[in-house]
């Protein structure tokens, strides 16, 4: 099975479980954050899952880092470069271009109909092989 995923899917703003550590910490005194796993890609891991990951976001933060150690970079999709262009090119490029490399990639066609991958991708159950990472449930073992 494929199990491609949004850093979403990966990343969230709160533990998943109690007492769960971050994975990354901005001790910034006046905006610092935290970061913990989802649990959800140590799992597809964990299951021998073909693991991939398909993101808007065009450059790393250092919260990817720890993901990125467990990904493999040719089954890392990104944005390329910054867009230009109409609105509809910039959504276009952020959104659905890493998606369509992604799919030609593992040899797949772009579905018909499909304007919006990030609202095409909630639809990948499994049954075509391709699984939504966010469908997962994580689970106590995560970082």
């Amino acid at each position: 099975m494929i199990v491609v995923f949004g850093t979403t899917a990966i990343l969230s703003e709160r533990p998943s479980y109690p007492d769960q550590a971050p994975i990354y910490e901005n001790r910034c005194a006046r905006h610092g954050y935290k970061v913990w796993s989802t649990g959800k890609l140590e799992r597809a891991l964990a299951e021998g899952h073909e693991v991939y990951v398909c993101t808007v976001i065009p450059l790393f933060r250092p919260e990817d880092a720890w993901w990125r150690a467990l990904v493999p970079p040719d089954r890392i999709y990104r944005p390329r470069t910054d867009a230009r262009g109409t609105r509809q090119e910039a959504f276009d490029h952020f959104i659905n271009e890493p998606w369509r490399r992604f799919l030609a990639d593992i040899g797949r066609d772009w579905p018909p109909g499909v304007g919006d991958a990030i609202v095409w991708r909630e639809t990948l159950d499994g049954s075509s092989g391709l699984l939504y990472g966010g469908h997962l449930i994580g689970f106590a073992g995560a970082a």
